[in-house]
């Protein structure tokens, strides 16, 4: 039978990516694009978004007909996920998409939620054009907003750099056979958030000893609408069951009195305070050439489990969620390319 012999390395997929000014129109100037340095093949099913509806018809026969089996993508959402590890360009593209509240205030760039954040919906929105160079079948999705955004740090991970697990969404179709010319893209930048530029790691005003730690950003985008051919007519942030913006993770540090003291802040009730939840707080890349990461969160600690082994000894992690705080941004992430400033 038929082979083409063809077996293709996982590394020899790349994906860029481009901010969109129309929503509905993908941008295609290859220069707009800047490269990932995705870390594994990202994870996309075009058929995903196809609704399919069987209807057995009242026509005396037992056996599901043709016109019986009904798809279409009208309605459909796609899911697009992809892996990298992160630079300061690389936030640049993706906290507009994912925030969708943005204030720029040179040298910084700052993303927030609050309990006042508003929804966001079609022109309105931070949009993303992502493309696909496949050794197959480029293909290109289009008017995308991020739903969630996954930051790990681990020093025994990833060489200490900090990754990113980007989920978007789009209601569009994927065009196939698109234009993919990477040589024409913005190459990664090799300026890492590591932990060699992990210089601040606080929580209640209080350092710790960081192993390892994760955060989940989601807003719980939703499409809404159907327009002409199916498509949307935007999205909405915060509504997807009742959710809203949510950031949560945990953090893991060496068992020692400060740790130690996170047993207490578990115990607190923060329904009775005035400004409830603890500041936890992380500065990347002081003095980089790019510039600075800067995540605060308001956090309730949910738990301060004891672990008791590994080569790291004893050590305390503590999962949290980011709250409203009265008076402050429950959770605010800030880029500044001051250069350590």
């Amino acid at each position: 039978m038929p082979i083409d012999g063809n077996a293709y390395s996982p590394s020899v997929v790349r994906v860029g990516v481009a901010t969109q000014s129309t929503f509905g129109t993908a941008n295609q100037t290859q220069g707009n694009f800047l490269e990932l340095h995705i870390t594994d093949v990202p994870s996309y099913d075009p058929l995903a978004a196809y609704i399919v509806d069987d209807t057995m018809r009242h026509d005396g026969q037992h056996v599901l007909g043709k016109d019986d089996s009904y798809k279409t993508t009208a309605g459909g959402t796609s899911t697009f996920q992809v892996s990298f590890l992160a630079t300061y360009q690389d936030l640049l593209k993706m906290l507009p998409a994912l925030f969708q509240n943005e204030t720029l205030a040179s040298p910084l760039a700052t993303y927030t939620w609050d309990e006042s954040t508003d929804k966001s919906s079609g022109t309105s929105l931070e949009l993303l054009t992502i493309l696909v160079d496949d050794p197959e079948d480029n293909y290109e999705l289009h008017s995308m907003v991020l739903k969630t955004l996954e930051i790990t740090v681990s020093p025994d991970s990833d060489g200490g750099r900090v990754r990113c697990t980007a989920t978007l969404i789009t209601g569009f179709p994927e065009t196939r056979g698109a234009t993919s010319t990477p040589a024409l893209w913005t190459a990664p930048s090799n300026n890492w958030f590591a932990f060699g530029t992990l210089g601040t790691m606080q929580i209640n005003s209080e350092d710790f000893v960081l192993t390892s730690g994760s955060f989940t950003f989601e807003n719980n985008a939703v499409r809404i609408g159907n327009g002409a051919a199916g498509i949307p007519e935007g999205y909405v942030m915060g509504v997807a069951n009742k959710k809203g913006w949510q950031c949560s993770g945990s953090v893991t540090a060496l068992y020692d009195g400060v740790t130690e003291g996170w047993l207490a802040l578990a115990k607190e009730n923060y329904a009775v305070t005035t400004t409830p939840g603890y500041l936890l707080s992380f500065i990347w890349g002081a003095g980089l050439t790019d510039g600075e990461l800067r995540i605060n969160l308001y956090v309730i600690v949910d738990n301060a489990d004891l672990a008791g082994g590994g080569d790291m000894g004893m050590e305390r992690t503590i999962p949290f969620r980011a709250i409203a705080n009265g008076t402050n941004d429950a959770v605010s992430v800030v880029l500044d390319n001051n250069s350590g400033a």
